[in-house]
């Protein structure tokens, strides 16, 4: 009578964390759909002074605007639409222009060619039309939200430690999303085998732990943040770190478990909470970074493409 209640629970537990799951997996994809990303499509790396790009990709709106290789970015402000704002900025960024020139007489055009040494630092070069100080990616990454997919930025570059005469105009796109989609496909398949094992072979050994792994498998492959981190974002943040802690200790744990038990005979009992510990060691080192680190830009790109 208690295995078959114990039973019955367990089923009603699994089912509301599917359930819950499975629905936030699309509220997720709901978002991302609605709150596209922007790119200007420059993998820039954080050094003294600003942002230097380290890497340029083709076609994308930081080579249509003309930014190269290791320029460097110091400031950055959404350009406006109107034309009365507009008339306004261009009257700022005319008296930032002379006072640029006073300051810097020998400073390039776009096209021209870096200056072999920097002459003055790079702040003194920041242009005083409304532009935001760039230090990390972090200040970047508000000025492109804001200013938003196709909208207008501008960006204060220096070339060589010269200041350009012209502001770089980059009109973001959307963030491609390739990648994640197919990593949802991947997370709704480990899904799909673990009910399919699940509702087949109930009694099977080791049956309910497999399906937790398919489960956490997708909580990892379908949940993606995207970047608008309000209360639903950091719900999907979590429990995608929460799973990328837990899916590999999962799949241990039920490869010393399955056919048999291999830790039965064994009397060190300390053996399976050694198999959670780099999860439980990697979801904390997940929490301080977070509370206490910041990662670089390049790094963030770097991990994108893995």
């Amino acid at each position: 009578m208690e295995s078959n209640l114990f039973n019955r629970l367990q089923a009603t537990l699994l089912a509301v964390v599917t359930a819950g799951l499975f629905l936030l997996a699309v509220l997720n994809l709901r978002q991302e759909s609605n709150f596209p990303q922007p790119d200007d499509g420059v993998w820039w790396r954080e050094v003294a002074g600003g942002l230097e790009a380290e890497k340029v990709l083709p076609d994308m709106p930081g080579q249509k605007a003309g930014i190269q290789p290791h320029d460097l970015l110091i400031g950055a402000r959404v350009l406006p639409d109107t034309p009365a704002e507009r008339a306004e900025s261009s009257a700022r960024e005319d008296q930032s222009d002379l006072l640029t020139r006073d300051l810097l007489p020998g400073a390039n055009p776009l096209s021209a060619s870096p200056a072999p040494h920097p002459v003055i630092p790079h702040r003194a070069l920041l242009p005083q039309a409304s532009y935001a100080p760039i230090a990390s990616v972090a200040d970047l990454e508000h000025v492109l939200y804001e200013t938003g997919i196709y909208g207008k930025a501008s960006y204060a570059i220096t070339r060589g430690g010269i200041a350009l005469d012209t502001p770089v105009v980059v009109i973001p796109e959307p963030k491609d999303r390739d990648l994640p989609l197919g990593l949802r496909i991947i997370g709704i398949i480990y899904l799909a085998i673990g009910i399919y094992v699940l509702f087949r072979r109930w009694t099977a050994p080791r049956a309910t732990h497999f399906y937790l792994f398919c489960l956490a498998s997708f909580a990892l492959y379908a949940l993606k943040y995207t970047g608008k981190l309000d209360p639903l974002d950091w719900t999907v943040y979590w429990f995608n770190v929460l799973a990328e802690s837990l899916q590999p200790a999962l799949f241990l744990h039920f490869a010393l478990s399955f056919p048999e038990e291999r830790l039965k005979n064994i009397r060190r009992h300390w053996l399976l909470p050694l198999v959670y510990a780099p999860g439980t060691g990697l979801l904390g080192l997940w929490i301080w970074a977070i509370e206490t680190r910041q990662a670089t830009g390049l790094l963030l790109h770097r991990l994108n493409q893995t």
